[in-house]
């Protein structure tokens, strides 16, 4: 029985056939010759029927490797596939189209489109030869491509990103320029042939750790045999075609916190990661998984995370025991009366299975997860997985192997636990799912959300999946729900799924894998059309432009609701000075549009400040329209340098928009010192004045004497600071009267937090 304690589950929905474990799948390199490398033939080997090369090759590869070999190189070819069948061109001979049509049919095709003597078709690969040979057929060849029409996800009319991405009056339409994505994956195969086109070219995108020092595939891995990254940095590029990209292909926790290290090393501003985990931590947002997204949420990076595609593969609950006097008081009832979870395969294929329960802190409640078959009589075991828990710390059980196609169950048995009560979450990881009206099967849809959709950070935002426009956004059967074991919604937003992309083809990209990247994609957006923002800023924004769905309000199954951008109003900010005094008043005005329409008589424009020492921005109030300005006006006071801005929330028909912040200096106030005006030499004398705000450093008394009836800096003193109050202290300097003649004391003051001030001068005559 293989066994491993780590799942990287890719959050894409996929039907799956006969398969064999991952780490026996061939490598890309191993699909197709590799460009530059000379080969050598005795003799050009005649081709397989009809064919144009490309799909010569195709049936080669299908031959020699494999059907999973021959579709990668379909994609590779940017041929839409679908299933076991690629789309293709039957030229037909004169006046014999009906006759070629029918000829695809009886290959087990299906006609997609006709004109003139073409007939565009879908045809299973092993089926090409053939078809080619009808009587009626002249040829088959891979359709020609337009260089200039690249494929676009469906979803984003669906999420109105023009909304953020058309020119507009009030803004020039974001592109995602000079933002920074990262996106955390199994693997990015083949994404080198879309630069330039489909993905930014190479200049723009960054292999952790490094374009030519791409780590090698672990053992028993093929982390890199994969092309779900590279749909993911399809749509994030269609929605933010300017940004630039930092890739990693992780495994397990420890690559996920180094992967994201070198990502906040490069100062990232978004997160992708549509895959999810098991059995590393309970679903309460806690865990190694989830670490590294905590540390880059609080760096203000936007992190987006899949909710999982395992609505209908889990179930939760609590021990529940059969009779107390029978060996079945220590066998699990999923449901009344139902200790077998039964499932059946219909093809050799990979299963895997995961059990944990609430003893996290340490393992001491003892259960088993047992798999066994029906063999016409009785069930019988074939595998079983018994950790001793008090040895291994964790409550976790997990079977995964190859079954032959049969009748199969789980149990779940108590090996040696003091409580009943163990609340148990199941993960069931096979190609088909739990049927909700099966008796024989139990399962639960709640809970069933993967991490680090768990995560507790605000600005870490789980995705959920939603069918196209067509099915009126209606939940995805797999999209995992919440709530989290602690309570919280668990899914945040709803996205886009079933969407187009150059790797999967016409409609070919689904699961919350894809709904995911819309989000961070306009995630990216709104880092362009405003730095400044926060991670939980980002977050909120996202929230606030939704539409709702399902039940009334936020819920565990959309979170928010369907994202739909709104239309984004310009908003000006202006201050009457650039440098002002301690709290004193500075005139803040600005005006809020959408399109040509000047807005007056909203009552949602507020101001805020931030001073430089500090992170967060505080608002300090409402800013009002003014006829006198023409523009909202608002008045504020600094105690230090910052910032001024005003922000529009809170209208139903547009976005919230902030306004670039405007520096405001701020001197600290010093009233001119005090001092007698006649002072006979060699006595001495008291200086004292006062200083707003309070400060124990910066400030220093100068001594001046008039040279030529020039004033010429004689020495500079540093005074004693006494607190008056929580804005006022007293500086105070003891001095001797120098020499006879013409003097002058004023008093400077600079630190890091204010602008340097220089106080009156206070003249007095020596004796």
């Amino acid at each position: 029985m293989f066994r491993r304690f780590t799942l990287s589950l890719l959050l894409m929905t996929v039907v799956v056939a006969a398969s064999v474990p991952a780490s026996a799948r061939p490598r890309p390199d191993a699909d197709r010759p590799r460009e530059g490398l000379a080969y050598t033939s005795a003799a050009p080997r005649a081709p397989r029927g009809r064919l144009d090369t490309t799909l010569d090759e195709l049936v080669t590869t299908l031959e020699a490797r494999g059907q999973t070999a021959a579709v990668r190189a379909a994609r590779a070819d940017r041929l839409d596939v679908s299933g076991d069948a690629v789309e293709v061109v039957v030229w037909a001979q004169p006046t014999k189209r009906s006759l070629a049509q029918r000829a695809v049919e009886a290959a087990g095709g299906s006609v997609t489109g006709v004109t003139g003597e073409y007939v565009m078709a879908n045809v299973p690969i092993a089926k090409l030869p053939g078809l080619s040979l009808e009587p009626a057929v002249r040829s088959v060849f891979s359709p020609p491509r337009s260089v200039a029409d690249a494929v676009t996800s469906e979803g984003l009319p669906e999420v109105n990103v023009g909304a953020l991405s058309a020119a507009t009056s009030d803004h020039p339409g974001y592109t995602g320029a000079g933002v920074r994505v990262g996106v955390l994956d199994e693997g990015f195969s083949d994404y080198q042939t879309l630069l330039g086109e489909e993905l930014p070219p190479a200049s723009r995108v960054h292999m952790w750790p490094g374009p030519l020092a791409p780590r090698p595939p672990k053992p028993d891995s093929d982390i890199y045999d994969s092309i779900h990254g590279t749909g993911v940095m399809e749509v994030i590029h269609d929605i933010a075609p300017d940004a630039e990209f930092y890739i990693a292909a992780v495994d397990d926790p420890v690559d996920i916190a180094e992967a994201v290290d070198w990502m906040l090393s490069n100062k990232v501003d978004v997160i992708n990661m549509s895959m999810g985990w098991w059995g590393w931590a309970r679903v309460d947002g806690t865990g190694p998984v989830n670490e590294p997204f905590d540390k880059a949420a609080a760096a203000g990076v936007t992190c987006v995370a899949s909710a999982g595609n395992c609505r209908r593969k889990h179930w939760h609950g609590d021990f529940n025991p059969g009779p107390e006097t029978d060996i079945r008081r220590f066998l699990h009832n999923w449901a009344p009366n139902l200790e077998e979870n039964q499932f059946t395969t219909r093809n050799r294929g990979w299963v895997e299975a995961w059990l944990w329960w609430d003893d996290w802190a340490e393992a001491s409640q003892d259960f088993n997860l047992q798999l066994v078959r029906w063999d016409g009589t009785q069930w019988v075991e074939v595998a079983q997985s018994a950790n001793l828990q008090s040895a291994t710390g964790r409550p976790v059980e997990e079977i995964g192997l190859t079954l032959d196609p049969g009748t199969y169950a789980w149990r779940i048995w108590k090996a040696n636990a003091s409580r009943n009560d163990v609340d148990f979450d199941f993960f069931f990881f096979h190609g088909s799912s739990f049927r909700p009206d099966d008796p024989k099967q139990a399962m639960t849809f709640s809970r069933s959300i993967l991490q680090p959709a768990d995560n507790r950070s605000p600005g870490v935002l789980s995705v959920a999946a939603i069918g196209r426009a067509s099915s009126g956004f209606a939940q995805e059967d797999y999209s995992s729900e919440g709530p989290t074991i602690d309570g919280r919604l668990g899914v945040d937003v709803s996205g886009p799924s079933a969407v187009s992309t150059a790797m999967y083809g016409s409609g070919g990209f689904n699961g919350t894998s894809a709904a995911a990247p819309h989000i961070a994609g306009i995630a990216a957006l709104m880092h362009e059309m405003d730095p400044s923002m926060a991670s939980s800023e980002v977050a909120e924004s996202i929230l606030a432009q939704t539409v709702d769905l399902g039940t009334p309000g936020v819920d565990r199954i959309f979170g928010a609701g369907r994202v739909a951008l709104k239309y984004v109003p310009g908003l000006s900010c202006a201050t009457n000075r650039s440098t002002a005094g301690f709290q004193q008043p500075v005139t803040v005005t600005g005006r809020l549009t959408a399109g040509p329409t000047v807005l007056r008589s909203l009552p949602n424009v507020s101001v805020w400040r931030k001073h430089d020492r500090e992170r967060d921005w505080l608002r300090i109030g409402s800013a009002a329209w003014d006829s006198g300005f023409d523009a909202y006006v608002a008045s504020v006071g600094l105690r230090e340098n910052g910032q001024v801005q005003l922000r529009f929330s809170g209208n139903p028909q547009f976005a919230a928009r902030r306004s670039a912040p405007v520096p405001v200096k701020v001197q600290a106030l010093l009233s001119t010192p005090t001092v007698p005006r006649t002072i006979r030499r060699g006595k001495a004398f008291t200086v004292t004045g006062f200083l707003s705000p309070p400060h124990t450093g910066g400030t220093k008394v100068e001594l001046y004497r008039y040279v030529s009836g020039r004033p010429k800096l004689y020495r500079t003193y540093t005074p004693k600071m006494t607190t008056v109050d929580e804005n006022t202290a007293r500086y105070t300097v003891s001095l001797v009267a120098p020499t006879a003649g013409t003097w002058m004391v004023r008093t400077k003051h600079a630190d890091a937090t204010h602008a340097a001030t220089i106080s009156g001068g206070r003249r007095f005559s020596v004796k």
